[in-house]
């Protein structure tokens, strides 16, 4: 069962993760679409991937709180 529930938590910050990652991008072109293109990842977007993480992990703690 532990290592079940462990996979599926790992699972979920996966989901997170990525679900985050293409929050974080989607905005970054919509924040630049007016501006000259800028290539790379930014500590601004960093922090706003990791709201967006954080956004996601609140969403679902119960499911993590469950599986923990």
């Amino acid at each position: 069962m532990r290592a079940a529930a462990r996979r599926h938590l790992a699972r979920i910050e996966r989901q997170i993760e990525h679900r985050a990652e293409r929050r974080t991008i989607t905005a970054k072109v919509k924040a630049r679409a007016s501006r000259r293109h800028q290539a790379g990842w930014t500590p601004a977007d960093e922090r706003l991937f990791r709201e967006h993480v954080d956004h996601l992990t609140f969403e679902r703690r119960g499911e993590i709180e469950a599986l923990s």
